[in-house]
């Protein structure tokens, strides 16, 4: 996914690992609703363990409309993830 952030946006995107519990002590420092910890830090398990990897049609479905890439989204919203600075 960085790597596909990488060339969408133009710039380096850096994937770093950072231990859940790590992420969630940021999160509570950052004063985040601990409801909202809690469902972000089971998410980040899931993801780890594979829960949330591969796609489904769903939304296809739904809409009628492809899902777009990470790629894409990247490339259409790339005024947004841009900073101003950069």
């Amino acid at each position: 996914m960085a790597a596909e952030l990488s060339q969408a946006l133009g710039r380096k995107i850096i994937f770093q690992d950072v231990p859940i519990d790590e992420y969630v002590s940021s999160l509570k420092d950052m004063g985040l609703p601990e409801y909202t910890i809690q469902y972000i830090g089971g998410a980040m398990i899931d993801y780890q363990n594979g829960h949330m990897s591969g796609a489904d049609k769903n939304i296809e479905e739904i809409t009628g409309q492809r899902v777009m890439t990470v790629s894409e989204f990247a490339q259409a919203h790339a005024d947004t993830l841009n900073p101003d600075d950069y």
